[in-house]
């Protein structure tokens, strides 16, 4: 409970949904109920199949509500925001932004383009290229401008709330989308494959963020191809990382009615309508799912007594339009969750309404139309959870700049930790692992040995079916200092040769 001697709660009651006459009874009898026990009503929702209600209670009589036999939950009202008025600050706000050291790693974007004069861009903007036939490097579409400024920042809402941005990476953006943030003008897969070329050659960049996904294409045990085998060759060719998106549900016959997304979620999350797509299956990348950050609504905030915009998921729990695996033999895919957005519905329609990018449960970043004065915009989906794990992935190479794309892959699924709520749902039902990966990498432990933590690093080629053997230096008092939990973590990354027409995808193991 709260410790504030008053607080709100959310009521809902159990729906009597198929008899008027008896909802109505049911209603008017827990009114009667509150007022007898002194608990204020502040609004509510009344509806066929839905009956909620926000009251201020005490402690106490929050007990009796739990007791409550026609109460079918009780909940804290959503209360994690993104506030609309850090998404109108102006450029005045912040410090000048500085450039990048000369020697800074870089990150490439493959998406719609680049708003290079972008004010919190342009100072970390390397190169800008357009592959699309046709098409210069600009962005017209504004899906790269947003995947840029997650890219370069990383937590962008925590620099944001701070108020200083800082760019530690130089940027680099390669078209490959359109304006509609499609490719119809060729194979895509050719477009990628020039665009790495470049930047690997001309200016060494070893970590590419692809938040691009095909939804007619979910991997459903098949054998990979297309782009996956593309990113996979490439991946072992170059020594580079590809960190991509899982993909995002889009809304059709298999998709929850109304008050069904709320009530069956997270179990439709398992169904096949929610498999990862094309190239989120390859094995040789990172692949990153999404988690909600907020559970508030702009509507709430502005009427905090009214409850009828309703979150689906809660804080750090999977977002629920995030994709979810396995790979090939059972690869755990996505490897990695980011915060990548929320939905919530409106219940106040006779048919509750999902509420998206508008409700401001999204990832706030760069903005295509900052000319106009809107530096910021926010956008759903995973397509934002990717480039925050790109981020992350290329600042190790500021640290450890010769190390190849095998100890990236590893030290970020090394110092991943599952929120939470996250992994409640998991002790509930171990497949949703197939959601949430290895969990969300913590910054703090991915750059720097704690007090209470050391990391050993070992790289090198190994032949296939064959071992190495490493001897680990254990110190005393980590054996000897009385009952306490103690662990030893082991990641071992590997790019392995894939082959697309042989029955075994992956040729070593």
């Amino acid at each position: 409970m709260p410790e504030t001697d008053e607080f709100l709660l959310d009521i809902e009651l159990w729906p009597l949904e198929d008899n008027h006459q008896e909802r109505d009874q049911e209603w008017t009898a827990f009114k009667q109920w509150l007022v007898e026990k002194g608990i204020e009503k502040k609004d509510h929702v009344k509806q066929p199949g839905l009956t909620l209600c926000r009251v201020v209670c005490d402690s106490n009589q929050a007990d009796q509500l739990l007791r409550h036999r026609d109460v079918r939950s009780v909940d804290l009202p959503p209360s994690f925001a993104l506030e609309r008025s850090l998404i109108f600050k102006g450029i005045q706000n912040f410090p000048e932004i500085p450039n990048p050291e000369e020697d800074a790693p870089g990150i490439v974007v493959l998406d719609s383009g680049l708003a290079t004069g972008h004010p919190l861009l342009k100072t970390a903007v390397g190169d800008a290229q357009s592959f699309l036939p046709g098409e210069g490097g600009h962005d017209e579409h504004g899906h790269g401008t947003h995947v840029g400024g997650l890219a370069l920042y990383g937590d962008f809402e925590h620099s944001l709330r701070d108020g200083a941005f800082i760019p530690t990476l130089r940027l680099f953006s390669g078209r490959i989308l359109d304006k509609d943030n499609e490719n119809t003008t060729g194979f895509v897969e050719n477009h990628i494959e020039e665009a790495v070329r470049y930047f690997t050659t001309e200016y060494n960049c070893r970590v590419f963020n692809l938040s691009f996904g095909d939804a007619n294409k979910p991997y459903l045990g098949a054998h990979l191809k297309g782009l996956s085998v593309t990113l996979d060759n490439l991946s072992r060719e170059l020594g580079i990382l590809f960190v991509v998106s899982a993909g995002n549900h889009r809304i059709n016959d298999d998709s929850p009615d109304g008050l069904a997304w709320r009530d069956n979620y997270p179990d439709y999350l398992l169904e096949e309508a929610w498999k990862i797509i094309e190239p989120a299956p390859a094995l040789n990348v990172l692949t990153v799912g999404s988690l909600a950050r907020h559970n508030q609504t702009y509507s709430s905030q502005r009427n905090p007594m009214d409850p009828a915009e309703v979150p689906i998921a809660q804080p750090n729990q999977p977002s629920p339009f995030t994709r979810g695996g396995h790979s090939v033999d059972g690869a755990i895919k996505p490897e990695l969750v980011a915060h990548g957005g929320n939905w919530a519905l409106n219940t106040l329609p006779r048919r509750a309404a999902i509420l998206g990018v508008t409700a401001g449960l999204g990832v706030v970043s760069t903005n295509l139309k900052f000319a106009g004065g809107n530096l910021f915009s926010v956008d759903i989906g995973t397509s934002m959870a990717a480039p925050q794990v790109a981020h992350l992935a290329a600042s190790v190479l500021r640290e450890h700049p010769d190390v190849g794309a095998d100890f990236l892959r590893a030290m970020l699924c090394m110092n991943a930790v599952m929120p939470k709520a996250s992994q409640d749902l998991i002790d509930q039902n171990k497949a949703f692992r197939a959601i949430c990966g290895y969990g969300q990498v913590s910054e703090a432990s991915l750059h720097r040995s704690l007090e209470n933590a050391v990391t050993l690093m070992a790289g090198g080629p190994i032949e296939n079916k064959r071992h190495h053997f490493y001897e680990i230096p254990v110190p005393d008092e980590f054996i000897s200092r009385g009952k306490r939990l103690r662990e030893v973590a082991v990641a071992l990354a590997y790019t392995p040769p894939v082959r697309s027409t042989r029955i075994k995808y992956r040729a070593t193991r």
